[in-house]
């Protein structure tokens, strides 16, 4: 476990702020990196399916449940049912093996997010800072359902040693 503790932490809660002394939060390392991998894995599941036409609108990173949700960027989509899942998958996988920085950082009150060779995007979330700490990732299942296709994964972080 990771321990953190943030004295003199303020809460605004009802209008009203509260001083609270200390507080001291426990993070599971092993599960802030599974965190990680997964939503990067979202980001790169996201710039694949953008060269198809598909923008992701919503995200879901946890383990067992991890999913991405997009709509068509216009009218020249690729539909879902010609989607090539397996190119798609091969080129994470490639992308993966050889490795990519992934760096964070503010511009005025955004965080945004680059995968080395993509695009930028804004985001808050955990990343892991190499693609190659991420072990495997597969497409699980594709779903296509008024308008909105959603595709669910998996993806695992490196053994820690």
């Amino acid at each position: 476990m990771v321990y953190i503790s943030f004295c003199y932490l303020y809460f605004l809660l009802c209008n009203h702020v509260i001083k609270c002394e200390s507080v001291i939060a426990k993070i599971s390392e092993q599960d802030r990196l599974l965190h990680a991998a997964l939503h990067t894995s979202g980001h790169l599941l996201n710039w694949e399916l953008s060269q198809f036409g598909w923008k992701a609108i919503k995200g879901h990173h946890f383990p067992g449940e991890s999913r991405v949700e997009f709509s068509p960027m216009d009218s020249n989509v690729l539909p879902s049912e010609q989607l090539p899942l397996q190119k798609v998958e091969s080129s994470i996988k490639m992308k993966l093996h050889e490795g990519r920085k992934v760096t964070t950082w503010f511009e005025e009150n955004d965080r945004l997010c680059l995968i080395e060779g993509c695009t930028p995007i804004p985001c808050a979330g955990t990343h892991v800072d190499d693609l190659n700490k991420i072990d495997e990732f597969s497409i699980k299942s594709i779903k296509f359902k008024k308008g909105i296709l959603r595709i669910s994964y998996d993806a695992s972080h490196i053994a820690m040693v």
